[in-house]
């Protein structure tokens, strides 16, 4: 294990758990910059490159010891969402911005933010601590990558994160969240045809817990769509319980491009003018084709021609009550003023 001090133009691109500590593995990054929809692209790319890459694994010290010699950099946005939402879709628009940064579903900051076991399982304080300390030093090394000020660092989590959005409260008190939501139905119809991490994350042994907290056996009794509505289910109440006066609900029908523009300008981001080529650009595309070739194209018609009677009848008994619950709390807050930023 290597624990050189120079470490410019290297990013982490993991948090490795073991007896022996924690280590982390980094990629040579050089003058390549994040652009990609989802930053394990990035990665792929980079380890497609004639030559490859090169990696490396240093302790958890090195990375914490590199990164105080960086600026703070307190995200703009933390973005939570409940899967195939729009949150891509988000993170591309807010990445259009002035000296934006987007670290999407990054594996370190997924590593960090679900530590623990379970839902209802508090982690320890050196946990904590723990984390805390990687979360900053993983965000200011890839924030100032190719920006030396000022940078707006934009986080988006994965879906599961969704279950510990407080505990991400305590590492950034201050930070802006927000959290994607859309008809239970289409993000079903989308989950169970093309199955997303939380979703493949069930096929646990009989003897082992899931994600949410039931058993082994308990999952392997579960349709696929019963299984999805009720992982739904779990997020959204999540959301309910955990969302506080800095984080606001969007829901996929509002993802208009004038909407998200305003939304940055409040962030605190510089972003283009709303009837921008390069703006728009953006919303004519297919969020998470990373050649951005591919057009978008609207598909709640054809999720809602798609969607089985099964779906339906597992959205309505485990996920539209909380999906509904939390919109209306979402607009109960926003007619009371509440603000994003605080």
């Amino acid at each position: 294990m290597t624990d050189s001090n120079d470490l410019n133009g290297w990013l982490p691109i993991g948090i490795l758990f073991s007896a022996g500590g924690v280590s982390v593995k980094w990629i040579e990054f050089g003058e390549k910059r994040i652009v990609e929809p989802f930053f394990p692209q990035t990665i792929r790319q980079l380890r497609m490159a004639e030559p490859p890459a090169r990696e490396r694994v240093t302790s958890a010290e090195a990375l914490v010891t590199h990164a105080r010699r960086l600026p703070p950099a307190t995200p703009a946005v933390v973005i939570f969402h409940i899967s195939r939402c729009g949150s891509t879709l988000l993170g591309n628009a807010l990445g259009t911005g002035q000296r934006v940064m987007v670290l999407s579903e990054a594996r370190p900051v997924s590593a960090l933010v679900n530590l623990p076991t379970s839902p209802t399982r508090r982690p320890s304080k050196g946990i904590e601590h723990m984390r805390r300390a990687l979360l900053d030093a993983v965000i200011r090394t890839c924030a100032y990558h190719h920006h030396d000020r000022d940078v707006k660092p934009v986080i988006k989590c994965n879906a599961s994160s969704l279950l510990w959005m407080s505990e991400l409260r305590r590492v950034w008190p201050d930070a802006p969240f927000v959290i994607l939501v859309r008809n239970p139905v289409e993000v079903m119809v989308s989950n169970v045809l093309r199955p997303a991490g939380w979703m493949r994350a069930r096929h646990v042994s009989l003897d082992g817990t899931s994600l949410f907290g039931w058993s082994g056996q308990q999952v392997q009794d579960m349709a696929d769509e019963e299984y999805c509505a009720r992982g739904l289910g779990q997020f959204l109440k999540a959301a309910s319980l955990q969302r506080d006066a800095g984080c606001t609900v969007i829901d996929y029908d509002d993802l208009t491009p004038g909407h998200v523009a305003s939304l940055g300008r409040d962030l605190g981001i510089e972003m283009p003018a709303p009837e921008s080529a390069e703006y728009l650009r953006v919303f004519g595309t297919y969020s998470k084709d990373v050649n951005r070739t591919s057009a978008y194209r609207d598909d709640r018609a054809q999720k809602a021609l798609q969607a089985s009677d099964s779906i339906r009848n597992a959205a309505a008994e485990w996920a539209e009550g909380p999906y509904h619950a939390l919109r209306g709390t979402a607009s109960a807050a926003h007619a009371r003023g509440a603000s994003l930023v605080h």
